[in-house]
């Protein structure tokens, strides 16, 4: 599945289909990629990123190792409680792209490539007003995680915020940045 989606507040979303948003958060140190319950935030590379190519794709077993030229790559857990995703701006109400159908629900390797930000910061400092050329990519390859995989945020702490708070929390995290 290939699709374009917004960036806003330096992050776009990967989510299960009709998902509200989670209320798990991933700390703010964990890195472009991180997973929380049928949930992947992603983070460009360059601050001047406007709209991602995302694309997502979803093998049977762990894909050969590679990607693009140039792209930061990271390999994450994720659990989805429904099989199908779709991407979309961290504010967006819902997906932007057509949804990726899984297989099944339960856990998942992730990895996850993203380049283009050098283009992007190159584009901006050329002309400020282009909005239209300022995209950066990212590719996630999905498989099923081993049998014994242990759950995801095992090793990776979350925050958990009361589901009344989450806009408030929200903003308090970007005003962080």
């Amino acid at each position: 599945m290939e699709g374009h989606t917004g960036v806003d507040h330096g992050r776009l979303v990967i989510e299960v289909r009709g998902a509200e948003p989670s209320p798990h958060l991933p700390p703010a140190d964990s890195g472009w990629a991180a997973a929380s319950p049928n949930t992947i935030n992603l983070h460009p590379s360059s601050e001047w990123t406007i709209t991602a190519a995302v694309r997502l794709e979803a093998w049977p077993a762990e894909p050969a190792r590679g990607g693009p030229p140039d792209s930061d790559t990271s390999t994450i857990d994720a659990s989805f409680e429904h099989p199908e995703i779709g991407a979309r701006g961290f504010s967006a109400p819902g997906s932007e792209t057509d949804f990726l159908h899984l297989g099944n629900p339960g856990h998942y390797q992730v990895r996850v490539h993203r380049w283009g930000g050098d283009q992007v910061d190159t584009i901006f400092n050329a002309n400020p007003h282009d909005t239209i050329h300022r995209t950066e990519n990212f590719l996630l390859q999905f498989w099923p995680s081993p049998a014994d995989h242990q759950e995801v945020g095992s090793t990776v702490e979350t925050a958990t915020i009361p589901r009344d708070d989450v806009h408030a929390a929200i903003r308090n995290w970007a005003r962080e940045l």
